[in-house]
Parts: C-alpha cells; structure tokens; sequence
C-alpha cells in the first residue's frame, strides 16, 4: 500500500526554498476528526492539525504555488497516507482555524524537509484507536525538524505552548492528553 500521495505536488516546486513553515489546526468539513459524545454517537469537534510550507517566491520560477501542504490523514484507517501537495495559497483557507508560525532555519527546500519526513518515516503512521493522532505525527514531525537544524531552536517548545494555550481555551477541540497514534517500519 502507498504511504504517499503526490500527485498534487509540482516537480518545479522541489527546490523552492521555504520562508515559513505555518503549523495549522482547523474544524473546516473533510478535516474534523468525529469524536464519541457519550451516548453511541459521535460529534466532529476535534481539529485536524497540519503542515504549510510557505515558499519564498522566486520570480525566475513559472508556477503559482505558494505553499506546500504535508497532512496525513487516513487512507486506509487506521493506517495513514502521507499527502504532499502544491497549494496555491499561502495557508489553510478554513474559516475556523488556529495557527502557529516557525521560521525554518537557514533557507530550507522543499525536497530537504520532504526528504527528512520520508527518512525519519513520517509518511508510515497509524492512527489511535478513535481514528486521532495527526497532531502528534505533527508534534514529532517539528522535532524532526528542529534536530535536523531545518527549524530554529525552540520550535518544538513554541508548538507546546501553543497547543497548551489553545487546549485551555477550547478543550473540545484540542483534547489532552494528546491522542498518540505510532510510526511503523
């Protein structure tokens, strides 16, 4: 079974160089994880975490992208797909979302962080058992990034943070503990 999807993602937009790298959460439709209420039912309330890779633009470049979208979402329940496309928009579009900026380090491409995702496995996950875990693949995935220097220091603490406040705020849709799914080989 395929782990990635990439049909979306532009060749031309491989070695486009990253200018940040925007961790969002959003309850928009297609992206809510349905979570029980209680009483045998379920309620879509929990938000969908992700990863933006906004690019620098290069006017020497023809394509209109603007980001690089790396989800996982699952393709075959519990198991996960990897999908890597080329947005052209900056960010997520949800009306309901929350995000949190980190600026890489040095000048990233796009092909280095995906390459770092693939080596260190990313694209092989499973979700929990409620069908939840993509903002741990996404917690770990920053630390991927922070260890490998494509990141600044302390990206992992500001994700923490950030989830944390927004957790207080809106429990029902950043629940704690947060749900872990695991990485297979």
């Amino acid at each position: 079974m395929a782990t990635v999807y990439d049909r979306a993602f532009k060749p031309i937009d491989r070695n486009q160089a990253v200018a940040k790298i925007v961790v969002t959460a959003s309850g928009a439709a297609g992206n809510v994880v349905a979570t029980p209420n209680g009483s045998g039912g379920f309620v879509p309330n929990i938000y969908h975490w992700r990863l933006y890779l906004v690019l620098l633009p290069n006017p020497l470049l023809p394509t209109r992208t603007r980001s690089v979208l790396l989800d996982i979402i699952p393709a075959n329940p519990p198991t996960g797909c990897l999908v890597i496309s080329s947005k052209e928009m900056p960010a997520s579009t949800a009306s309901g979302k929350v995000e949190l900026e980190l600026p890489p380090a040095g000048s990233p491409t796009v092909q280095q962080i995906v390459d770092l995702f693939k080596n260190k496995g990313m694209d092989r996950y499973m979700f929990d058992a409620t069908g939840s875990g993509c903002l741990w693949w996404v917690i770990v995935g920053v630390r991927h990034l922070e260890e490998a220097g494509l990141v600044e220091a302390g990206a992992s603490r500001a994700l923490q943070v950030f989830h944390h406040e927004h957790a207080q705020a809106h429990p029902e849709r950043h629940p704690l503990p947060v749900r872990q799914g695991r990485f297979y080989w």
